[in-house]
């Protein structure tokens, strides 16, 4: 038979049981996948050797954390009704624990384990609490050398002693050092988890004295908590280790009265244990100071807040269902009187396997403080935003009225309709005001709109849009400031390019600032594109590509955030607005954009239609 679980070390050394999510085999070698494949059974046969099993045993589907089949003995052993009601059961904990598997094939084909239930494996107290206990822990001896870590610890930390840990030689000896003397320390630390590099509450708790001594380590990672309240840190990647087999250490055996005091000592929370009976038999001096001073052998119910003595009552008793069991032991957010004070708290349960209960309860004061500070900061930053947008909105409006007057007189000149002009200086003089006004307008019109793009107040009506209709429009407006720039304005549409759900004005305008600014930033003599097609896998890309001078990274970026003048090919700068804009309309037509670009490359600006908005036949 072939054991899939993790191999837990007792804290006595010796190996105690199995625990945890049962893994397939690793395929380390090119045909290693190839041998447990043959090594795994059907469906059929999995139920075959279930069914005339005289042991209680299952089908365990390890995604789904559900029983896939079962034997009438696996009902009994789980206590339940039918095989159909043991089925349809959601599993907390991993029921391949349970017992010795093997690789199975469920029924679609994914790979599951058959169980065959085992009497429980002879353990310590200690054990047993050491295993489950709902934070990270891990005993080194003096030297720093790892003996033991219960799940939590293995999920989290990298393998490895204690410098390995801590990413720092110096740093573990200086931490090893402080626990000798004091026998209870807590720090603020790096430590080296397989999701990088991250900061850990620890506490360090000593066992024993001199060469014989023992440390109990528990991490509590806070590096989220402490993002969220501004602290920095260098968050460094790290990749995982390759498996590797725990070395073997020296017994060491503790007395189980003084093993759960330890661990009730080192958890980095205010935490309590009480026995089966549910009086409270350890507490720490965080448990203490937070729910008032008590003595050993005081009811549990008497320390918890009015709102959670029933429900703790029942699952003291085990009487409780399971949702409610399920409730406490994932944690309830509560508030905890501390004399006149009030102190958000996570509580969470814990049942080991001897019978005790473990309690511990988090502080979340410091988080609600922080949560309600970034609310207040998003409130604020978005009424700034709000008034912005409308002082922008209102002041756009009130430019918009004398400027169209100015661009129509101008016109009216230019054209000579009330009469010709003397002086022929004159024409050109109202030929510059009515294009500076309408470049003027133009902009005023870009900034209203961008400004309703970051309000989200963007009005589209979405429709069947033809893209070759709208390319040729936007070549026509475009091709004038071609000639004047100098460059060459092409199109290369597809012939089967079909349409797509789009607002027309906005998909326009988008085409427009795009190109226009590929036209204006490009170089005397250089060309653009405006391509359409659509892709294999049915989506509608349109793109417009210029052999400009090209954007390094720093360049792109500026140029996509709004308000960022970036330089053009001809060492003029930009609006600022056109790219953000054109990006807002992007998005708000549901599409989606790239830019591709490279110093002296060129650039290609693309709009890609999902195929979910192309209205192909």
């Amino acid at each position: 038979m072939v054991n899939h679980g993790f191999i837990k070390f007792s804290l006595s050394g010796r190996l105690a049981y199995t625990k945890g999510a049962a893994r397939p085999l690793p395929c380390w070698e090119p045909d290693a996948c190839a041998r447990e494949d043959r090594l795994t059974q059907s469906f059929e046969e999995a139920v075959r050797q279930i069914s005339g099993s005289p042991k209680a045993a299952w089908l365990w589907d390890v995604a789904r954390r559900r029983i896939a089949f079962a034997n009438d003995a696996a009902v009994s052993f789980w206590d339940a009704g039918s095989l159909a009601e043991l089925i349809d059961r959601r599993f907390a904990d991993d029921a391949s624990a349970r017992g010795d598997a093997e690789p199975a094939r469920l029924r679609d084909g994914r790979p599951g384990l058959v169980v065959t239930a085992a009497p429980e494996a002879e353990s310590g107290e200690a054990d047993d609490l050491f295993a489950a206990a709902p934070t990270p822990l891990a005993v080194f001896d003096a030297q720093g050398r790892r003996l033991i870590a219960n799940d939590e610890a293995r999920e989290l930390l990298m393998p490895g002693e204690l410098g390995i840990v801590l990413s720092s030689p110096y740093a573990a000896s200086d931490l090893l050092a402080a626990v000798a003397a004091d026998g209870l320390v807590s720090r603020i630390l790096p430590v080296a988890t397989r999701f990088g590099l991250r900061r850990c509450q620890i506490v360090a708790k000593r066992s024993g004295e001199g060469a014989t001594a023992r440390l109990i380590f528990a991490f509590d990672d806070i590096e989220d908590r402490l993002a969220l309240t501004g602290v920095p840190a260098e968050r460094v990647p790290m990749a995982p280790p390759a498996p590797m087999e725990p070395a073997p250490v020296a017994a060491v055996r503790y007395d189980p009265t003084a093993a759960l005091e330890d661990i009730i000592a080192a958890l980095p929370d205010a935490a309590l244990a009480a026995d089966a009976a549910g009086r409270v038999v350890a507490i720490n001096a965080r448990a203490s100071h937070l729910l008032g001073e008590s003595a050993k052998g005081e009811p549990l119910l008497n320390m918890l807040p009015p709102v959670l003595k029933g429900e703790a009552a029942a699952y003291i008793a085990a009487q409780g269902a399971r949702w409610l069991e399920r409730s406490l032991e994932e944690g309830r957010e509560i508030e905890v009187q501390r004399g006149g004070e009030t102190v958000p708290a996570n509580v969470t349960f814990a049942r080991v396997a001897t019978g005790e209960i473990i309690v511990q309860f988090r502080d979340l004061t410091a988080t609600y403080k922080a949560r309600a500070a970034l609310i207040e900061a998003v409130e604020k930053a978005e009424t700034a935003s709000r008034l912005k947008s409308e002082y922008v909105a209102g002041l756009s409006h009130e430019l918009r009225t004398p400027l169209n007057a100015i661009i129509g007189f101008a016109e009216v000149m230019e054209k000579q309709r009330m009469g010709p002009l003397e002086n022929p200086k004159y024409l050109g003089y109202a030929r510059d005001i009515r294009e500076s006004g309408e470049f003027l307008l133009s902009l005023i019109n870009d900034l209203l709109d961008l400004s309703k793009a970051e309000s989200g107040r963007i009005e589209l009506d979405p429709d069947a849009v033809e893209i070759k209709p709208i390319v040729m429009s936007v070549m026509s407006l475009l091709t004038p400031q071609a000639e004047r720039y100098g460059v060459s304005l092409r199109a290369a549409l597809g012939r089967e390019v079909p349409p797509v759900v789009a607002d027309a004005r906005s998909l326009k305008q988008i085409l427009l600032n795009l190109a226009g600014n590929a036209i204006k930033f490009n170089r005397s003599g250089g060309e653009v594109e405006i391509a359409a097609s659509l892709d294999p896998a049915g989506a509608v890309s349109i793109s417009v590509t210029d052999d400009g001078p090209g954007m390094d990274a720093d360049d792109m970026k500026r140029a996509m955030e709004p308000y960022q003048r970036g330089k053009t090919g001809k060492g003029r700068e930009g609006t600022g607005l056109g790219l953000p804009l054109a990006r807002a309309l992007i998005e708000a037509n549901k599409a989606q954009f790239a830019v591709e670009s490279a110093p002296g490359k060129g650039t290609t600006m693309r709009i890609t239609f999902p195929s979910t908005l192309v209205l192909a036949e």
